[in-house]
């Protein structure tokens, strides 16, 4: 609905005798930014009648944000044991371990735990989850599948299941979507949960009666937010 000057070129000063002048500017210095927000360039001759010439190029507009990591304040066991470890381990890369333990039972999952902690921002423009661990397993594969608390539908969504390797592996899984669904509105609240199954068809181990063990140590885990 209005315009406000950024910039003046001309009537004189160096930038009038030709060749390109970079510039920029931080938009919010001039009016807040907005969806709406609009550039205009406008060339005219102030004076005598005479030939304007006036170029423009490499127009370019950059949304500058700072990436910040926070990692769990607490974590819970829903099934299977802990063998070892804490919170502590899981906030640094350091080869310190929370060591779980499977509960086997008849059914799909083996080992479910999960983690919190609180985001910086209740209106995240980018996040990301990021787990640090290995699992070490007799027989087959183990899927991990990772959940993060929705706290618009109040269930977890499935952002990513990945199969487990016997080293530290780091496992980076960015959801699509406006990530401020993961943030609970007022506590600023995050909640993931992990989930760990052998590779086998869960109804072969069920039919079967198989007790496939596994020992899974989390090194490090970590949300990372960009406001």
């Amino acid at each position: 609905s209005s315009w406000v000057n950024l910039e003046t070129v001309g009537p004189t000063g160096p930038e009038v005798t030709g060749g390109w002048h970079k510039r920029s500017f931080r938009i919010s210095d001039t009016i807040a930014p907005t969806s709406q927000m609009r550039v205009r360039f406008t060339a005219s001759d102030l004076i005598n009648g005479s030939i304007v010439e006036a170029g423009v190029d490499g127009v370019e507009m950059q949304i500058v944000g700072c990436e910040e990591s926070v990692t769990p304040l607490a974590f819970d066991v829903i099934l299977g044991s802990v063998n070892a470890g804490g919170v502590p381990e899981l906030q640094s890369s350091d080869d310190q371990y929370l060591i779980l333990d499977p509960q086997f039972l008849a059914s799909r999952w083996q080992l479910m735990f999960t983690v919190d902690t609180t985001s910086p921002t209740t209106t995240p423009t980018q996040l990301s989850f990021n787990i640090e661990s290995q699992t070490m397993n007799f027989v087959g594969m183990i899927d991990q599948r990772v959940e993060l608390m929705n706290y618009n539908t109040g269930q977890f969504e499935v952002i990513g299941t990945v199969n487990t390797a016997a080293t530290d592996t780091l496992v980076t899984l960015t959801p699509g979507g406006d990530p401020s669904r993961f943030v609970q509105p007022g506590t600023r609240a995050m909640q993931a949960r992990l989930r760990y199954q052998n590779g086998l068809p869960w109804w072969v181990v069920r039919t079967a009666n198989l007790y496939l063990p596994f020992r899974t140590r989390v090194d490090h885990v970590f949300w990372n937010i960009t406001p």
